[in-house]
């Protein structure tokens, strides 16, 4: 399989992270021929707002799902976030990220989501469910400045004030989350300096039972 929209190099070449839990940083997995056209075709209709504010997890934010009633619609438009999709959901892609990763995704379920964070939009200190066994995020923004909020957090623990490392959600970044007892993470809030919002695509790979 021949891939266009993902540069599949940035995958073979990340290097594993290993604190405060297992995790891989991609720089340049959309090939950059196709940033601008990425961005400007994001998706903007079709998404749900989704809020919750609990002990265990809190978040502002909405979503969309990529299923089949996308495929229809955006197929037809001929769209790169279709052919994105089929080259993230293909069995070659599958084979090389469980190669990196050092685990069997073969029989995983994969889901793939869009979604956008505004101003106040976050997501709290969490673990992901048990069921998930890592969570791929493509990051979808022209320009970020660390200033703005929506910062990816990895914890020490679940502590709010052992923040180990922030990522910036630039485009072309991509994160790899390998799903553990340790993998606590957050997003900081979006501030109002924001210029715009804050998008990505997130892949998750669910364990088969």
């Amino acid at each position: 399989m021949e891939f266009k929209v993902l540069n599949i190099k940035s995958l073979i070449n990340a290097e594993a992270q290993h604190y405060p839990f297992s995790w891989f940083k991609l720089n340049n997995i959309i090939n950059h021929n196709y940033v601008p056209m990425l961005i400007s075709s994001f998706p903007r209709e079709d998404f749900t707002h989704i809020n919750k504010n609990t002990s265990k997890k809190s978040y502002n934010m909405e979503f969309r799902y990529l299923n089949n009633e996308f495929d229809e619609i955006y197929k037809s438009k001929q769209s790169l976030f279709y052919e994105l999709k089929q080259e993230l959901t293909s069995q070659v892609y599958r084979k090389y990220l469980s190669d990196r990763v050092n685990m069997s995704l073969e029989k995983s379920k994969v889901e793939l989501c869009l979604w956008s964070y505004k101003s106040t939009s976050f997501l709290s200190l969490h673990r992901d469910k048990k069921q998930k066994v890592l969570t791929q995020i493509i990051y979808l923004n022209d320009s970020w400045s660390s200033c703005w909020g929506g910062n990816l957090c990895l914890h020490d623990g679940p502590y709010e004030n052992r923040i180990v490392k922030k990522l910036n959600p630039i485009i072309g970044t991509s994160i790899v989350i390998i799903n553990s007892k340790k993998s606590w993470h957050s997003v900081e809030p979006l501030n109002h300096s924001a210029p715009h919002c804050r998008n990505s695509l997130q892949v998750v790979y669910w364990r088969d039972n």
